[in-house]
Formats: C-alpha cells, structure tokens, sequence
C-alpha cells in the first residue's frame, strides 16, 4: 500500500485560510483529473467541507508530498499554511480518514453530516475516474465505520449539525425563541435544517430562494419564502439572521448593514468562505464557524467506543491490504500446485480412465495434502480447524445451490 494523505482542519487553521481551499464539485472534479493524469498516481479523492480540506493519494511507485500536489493543481502557493498542513502515510493515513468517518475529529464531536460527506467524496472521486482499488476499499470501510458509529452510538450531548448549534446559542442569546423573527439565507441542506430547528423553537422565519415558482422550491413548512434580492429589509426586521450559502459575494456587506434602519441580535455565518464581511461584528454580535465549534463539548462515556469501531475499521482495511499483497503469491503457489498435481502418479491413473468426477477429487485431494502438509510446522490445529469449518460452510451452501437448480 502506498498511500498519502495531506490536509488542514478548523484546529490547525483559521477560517480566512480554510477559505482558500473551499473547493465546489465542478473544481473537485477537474483537481482529481488532473491529479489522475500522472503517472505515478494510481487514484485521489479530495474531500472539502466546511471545517477540512483532504487529499487522499494512492501512489503506483515511490510516495509524493500530497501537500505539494494539492497545491500545484487548486493553483494555490500555499503561503500562510506553513506547519498547518498535516500529512499522513499509510496506516496513519487509513486510521485518520476512519475516525474522521466517525465525527472523532468533527468540531462538533459525532456529528451526523461527516458520513455523507465523506461518502459524497468518494462517489465524486469515482464519477472524476480517481478511484483505485485502496482507495475505494478505504473509503467504504470508513463509511462503514461512521454509519456504525452513529447507528450503535447515539452521542446524545453533542448537537447534530453546525446549524443546530447556530439555533442553540440565539436561543441562549435570546433568552429563548419563541415569537422571534429569524431569516435564513440560503435554502441549500445547512439553511433548511436552520430554518425547521428555528421553527420547531417557536420562530417566525422567513428564507431566501433565489427565485420563487409555487412547488418548485422545497423549503420548511411554517417557513415563508423571500426572494433573495429582498433580503436586506428582512435582515432589518429580524431578530435572528443565519446565512449558509455557497455564495462567492457576501451576502451581508458592513456597508449594506450601516444603510439598515436596524439590526439583529445576533448574525450566525455558516458559510467557507464567509458570507458575512467581518466588519459586521463591530455593528452586532455575529458568528462564524470557529465562533460556534469553539464551544467545545463534552467527551461522552461511549466516544471511546466510537474509537473502537474507528480502529475495527483499520484492522479490517489492513487485512484486506495484507491479503491483497499476497495475491502474487498465492499465484505462485496455485501453479506450483497444480504442477506437481498434473505431475503425480494418483492423477495419472484416473486421468486415463476418463473418470472426470474422480480425477477432480484426487486433483483436490493432492493439492490440500501439498498445501498443509507444508504448512503443517508453522500453522496450528486452531487454525487448521478453521480454514476447515469455512471450507465446509461453502460446500454447504453450494450444495443448497446446487439442490436449487435442480428443483
């Protein structure tokens, strides 16, 4: 296995630098093509959310920096990320992606959206022709780890999204919410899953759409649709304003808020990069990403647990690689088998009888006795019993097979 990861996160850099490297699909799949495109590069998958941007690489010969080629392909010189970029091999590398699958490393610990993302990574990778066998198998097996995690272990303290935290501290803020005014601007997953928590509190909130045709739009029921080039006059009347758009202009300017009649209470930015300019907090109280995450949690009894299934995950990747190490050997030693089958004198024999039933039975018989007899000084009985109850598991179920077809 040759692989590389390189990445930063909202512990190792700020949210003005995690900016740089917010990629959207379409530069995602450009990026991974043209990694692909190197000789030396067997697969990538670049994963970009709000709190990381990741690049895994799997490498055909010698290992490359995977920081350097993340940079040469988003065309970023990669000043102001000196000592923020991590960078994992190998079974570091697999450990770090499985715990991420599980929210370990979520701001907001366990969090629910990490195993899409990590999923929608992998997908895109492989819509973009960046996965290789390791890198397919590692990401399912993460997946696999994140979907365990959160369906075995239910973290109960820790609130499911960015958004759901954005809710909870204008509740504090508030003094609760219910008969406040919020506006959510933007109507993607993040400003839908504001905008139902906001109503579910008791809010009147209102949501931008760029553009609105009756069932065309799907918003939350209770929430009242406002186009979103109206949004200033309903950030003026509300008490609450999130923003989680995907948006390459602000959508609140510290100029256009002077211009209000009045501003909110609090101002929540969810967006990388920012959708609000930062000169807005000297006017309101306002957020971004690192303002929320930087809460904290507290550490659940079972988040152990939850590192259990991360590293179950590991050990089931690294076999699966071991495994796939020895196919060429396992190669080997089927033509080596098969020589001395065809060569022994018992195969011979009822190879001119033209008894085809008895000639596979000898043919198996000798190449189990070549096999263990040759491993008979380094392999146990406990082992030995094993490989025999799973071989005999198989012929049962081939027979049931078997017995199918012929009814």
């Amino acid at each position: 296995m040759k692989l590389a990861m390189a990445g930063t996160d909202f512990r190792s850099a700020p949210l003005e630098l995690r900016g740089r490297l917010s990629f959207g699909k379409d530069e995602i799949r450009r990026m991974t093509e043209d990694i692909c495109k190197r000789e030396n590069i067997l697969g990538c998958v670049i994963v970009s959310t709000c709190n990381r941007t990741e690049i895994y690489v799997s490498f055909k010969d010698s290992i490359e920096d995977p920081t350097g080629i993340l940079f040469e392909t988003c065309g970023e010189e990669g000043i102001g990320f000196e000592g923020r970029m991590k960078v994992r091999y190998g079974v570091d590398a697999v450990r770090h992606l499985s715990e991420v699958a599980c929210g370990l490393h979520s701001a907001i610990i366990c969090e629910e959206q990490i195993v899409s993302q990590i999923s929608g990574a992998a997908e895109l990778s492989r819509e973009s022709g960046g996965m290789d066998a390791v890198l397919s198998t590692l990401f399912r097996e993460a997946v696999a780890s994140g979907k365990r995690a959160l369906t075995e272990h239910h973290i109960t303290a820790v609130p499911r999204s960015a958004a759901i935290r954005a809710v909870d501290m204008a509740e504090e803020l508030a003094g609760g919410l219910e008969g406040r005014r919020a506006l959510v601007i933007g109507s993607g997953k993040m400003g839908c899953l504001a905008a139902k928590t906001l109503i579910e509190r008791g809010c009147d909130v209102k949501i931008t759409i760029r553009s609105y045709r009756s069932g065309e739009n799907i918003i939350p029921r209770g929430a009242v649709p406002v186009e979103y080039a109206a949004r200033l006059a309903s950030v003026a009347e509300s008490d609450i304003v999130i923003s989680a758009t995907r948006s390459p202009h602000f959508t609140l300017t510290r100029e256009a808020a002077e211009r209000l009649p009045g501003m909110p209470l609090c101002i929540f930015d969810l967006a990388v990069p920012r959708d609000i300019e930062k000169g807005v907090g000297e006017l309101t109280r306002c957020f971004d990403i690192d303002d929320i995450y930087s809460e904290g949690h507290k550490a659940d009894p079972e988040i152990k647990a939850v590192y259990s299934i991360a590293e179950s995950s590991v050990e089931e990747f690294m076999q699966w690689d071991r495994f796939r190490d020895m196919l060429p050997l396992i190669d080997d030693i089927k033509r080596a088998v098969s020589e001395r089958v065809l060569c022994s004198a018992e195969f011979d024999a009822v190879r001119e009888s033209g008894d085809a039933e008895t000639a596979a039975i000898v043919a198996a018989e000798k190449a189990a006795d070549l096999i263990l007899k040759s491993l008979r000084d380094t392999v146990g009985s406990d082992a030995l019993g094993l490989c025999c109850e799973r071989i005999e598991g198989g012929s049962r179920e081939a027979r049931r097979r078997a017995a199918a077809e012929r009814t």
